[in-house]
This record gives C-alpha cells, sequence and structure tokens, in this order.
C-alpha cells in the first residue's frame, strides 16, 4: 500500500494527466474491493482441488470422503487449476481473505519453486486479511519453497512418508532437510506450527490451529474474519 502510494505521488508530478487517472482508478479499484464477496468461480476450484486428494472441505464428521484420483490425473487437473487462478489473479477478479487463502493452498501443489513462492506470498496476504487459517500454511509453503531451491527448510513442517514393511498398511515419517536452530519455537508457534519437542516424534500430524491442535494466536486472529 505504501509503495502504491508513494508511486502515485510521483505520478503526478512527472507524467501526462492520463497516466494519473489510470493509476488513481487502479487505487480506487483496490478501496472498493474491499466490500466484494469470495469469488464464487474460486471456490468451485478449491473444491475440486481437495476432492482430488480424497477430501472435501465442507463435510461434516462421519461424512463419506471422495475417492482420490491417481498422481497423474492430480497433477493433470493441478496444472489447470494452476493456469485459471493465475488469470484470476491477473485480472483482478480476487479480492477477500479467504480467495488468496484458497490461491494459496491451490498454488503450494504446484510442482516449481516460483509457484510453492507464489504461494507462500498469497499466504501472507491472506493472514494480512485476517485469515488464520492462512497461519500454517505460510510457513508450510515457505519450506517447501526452499527445499524445492535444495535449502533446507526451517519451520520443519514437510516430511516424507515410507511404507513400513513390519506394519501392513502403515507408514514412517522422515523430516526433509531442516535447519531447526534458524528461528525459535516461539517463532513458530507464532505461525502455527508445532514446537521442535513435538516435531521430533516422528509424525507430521495436523497443523496447528485445527480442532486437533489449538493455535492460540490464529484464534486471536479469527475474530477479525469476516463471515
Amino acid at each position: 500500500m505504501f509503495l502504491r502510494l508513494s508511486v502515485n505521488v510521483l505520478l503526478c508530478v512527472c507524467v501526462p494527466a492520463t497516466v494519473i487517472a489510470q493509476s488513481d482508478h487502479s487505487t480506487r479499484k483496490f478501496s472498493h474491493s474491499a466490500v466484494l464477496a469470495d469469488n464464487p468461480e474460486l471456490e468451485k476450484i478449491f473444491i475440486s482441488d481437495q476432492e482430488d486428494r480424497g477430501n472435501y472441505s465442507f463435510a461434516k464428521p462421519g461424512d463419506p470422503r471422495p475417492s482420490a484420483l491417481t498422481g497423474l490425473q492430480v497433477r493433470h487437473n493441478d496444472d489447470a487449476r494452476e493456469l485459471r487462478v493465475r488469470q484470476l489473479l491477473d485480472t483482478g477478479y480476487l479480492h477477500t481473505a479467504k480467495d488468496y487463502y484458497r490461491c494459496a493452498l491451490i498454488f503450494q501443489h504446484s510442482p516449481s519453486p516460483s509457484g510453492y513462492l507464489l504461494a507462500h506470498i498469497l499466504a501472507d496476504i491472506a493472514i494480512s486479511r485476517g485469515n488464520a487459517d492462512a497461519m500454517w500454511l505460510s510457513a508450510a509453503t515457505l519450506d517447501r519453497y526452499l527445499l524445492s531451491v535444495k535449502q533446507p527448510q526451517v519451520f520443519g513442517t514437510q516430511f516424507s512418508a515410507t511404507p513400513d514393511p513390519s506394519k501392513k498398511g502403515a507408514y514412517t515419517f522422515d523430516q526433509n532437510d531442516f535447519n531447526s536452530s534458524l528461528i525459535t519455537d516461539s517463532m513458530r508457534v507464532d505461525l502455527c506450527v508445532k514446537p521442535l519437542a513435538e516435531q521430533k516424534q516422528g509424525l507430521p500430524g495436523p497443523p496447528a490451529g485445527t480442532s486437533l491442535y489449538p493455535c492460540p494466536v490464529a484464534q486471536m486472529l479469527k475474530p477479525l474474519q469476516k463471515p
């Protein structure tokens, strides 16, 4: 916001009135967007993203889950989803905290470092607009980006699963390359990430901030969210 205002001031000094009018229109559009509703098309894209993975975002306890698609099918659909969401972003059709959270979750499934980085930025925008659910996602997308560029993760959210030969259908979880000393546990907690002692138990578990693992910081932010 501060950058946009400073650019507008410079434009008023040194560019023609037609350019100033375009810049002012852009500012007015942003201000008006704060009262717009969540994008319905993005909601459908988000639901399909989850259903492909065997989840249903609005399921109640005990509701049946959809059947997950194969990895190849999911990747094909992810590519199409990312392309459309990118178009929605570029043309200014996404505005709300929930819009940006849903975008971040979709782009965290990207196969590229740039996709993970974009997901991290989108999650941070969602947080800045009051979405508490994006807090853990911000940390996870940064970890995923770091690992994708051959750097160790710093929050400790990323695990790899290996089938356990001693137990049918069971898996062992190994934490990927991890610089555990860069940030403190209090900083992890501020983004709803489990402290190191719990991470060392070897199970990724649910993200902090869910009903199974409450996050006090997220609870303070939730009243700011729009219904």
